[in-house]
């Protein structure tokens, strides 16, 4: 009768989770969208952005709307912002042709270009006195989540290799799948790890 009762898809979800739950099964459940509201993504470039006002040209009428410019922070190797050379300090200033003002949100202007070249307004002075277009291809959540991820486990590996004296071997296991058994499993087989006296294995941030 709950079911029968029930008003949205999250409620309709809950209810036959609390029934899978009943089976005692590991890693059961229900999950879907709750609205038929059509989605979209938005283009990343793989970098923080801190929205700057830019300073007003001599004479400039305080009417006018001020200008944006977006101060780029530690964009990660092999990024979009990376591989467009777009670095540290540098600041974007528009999309295409079109100047930032400081109520545009700039993200919006980048939904549904994932995949897709863009051209941004760059400079190293937050004056906008040296601009220049740079065409960056932006990522989706999903490619940047990877890239990070594969990172952080590059990063892991180096760590380890050092502290460990070359000794020790890293492996992540980031959740219990297929895919992650065989890549388990070509990690423990690789010649690096052969060649170690011992291994360490992070189960951390697995999703089961």
């Amino acid at each position: 009768p709950l079911v029968h009762q029930s008003r949205t898809r999250l409620e309709f979800y809950t209810y036959l989770n609390d029934l899978v739950g009943e089976l005692k099964a590991s890693h059961q459940g229900v999950g879907g969208p709750v609205t038929d509201t059509p989605s979209f993504s938005t283009g990343l470039l793989g970098c923080d952005l801190f929205p700057v006002a830019a300073p007003r040209k001599p004479g400039e009428d305080e009417k006018t709307p001020r200008l944006l410019a977006l101060r780029v922070v530690k964009p990660s190797k092999g990024s979009p912002a990376d591989k467009a050379w777009i670095r540290d300090g540098d600041y974007v200033f528009g999309v295409g042709e079109q100047r930032l003002k400081v109520n545009d949100d700039f993200y919006q202007k980048l939904e549904g270009t994932a995949g897709k070249n863009v051209t941004l307004l760059v400079g190293t002075r937050l004056d906008g006195s040296d601009l220049r277009s740079v065409t960056v291809v932006p990522e989706e959540l999903g490619a940047q989540r990877g890239r990070e991820y594969k990172l952080w486990v590059e990063k892991n590996k180096a760590l380890t290799a050092e502290l460990g004296g070359g000794k020790i071997a890293y492996v992540h296991i980031p959740a219990m799948n297929g895919q992650a058994l065989r890549d388990f499993e070509n990690e423990l087989g690789s010649k690096e790890a052969q060649a170690t006296k011992a291994l360490v294995l992070d189960v951390r941030n697995n999703g089961g």
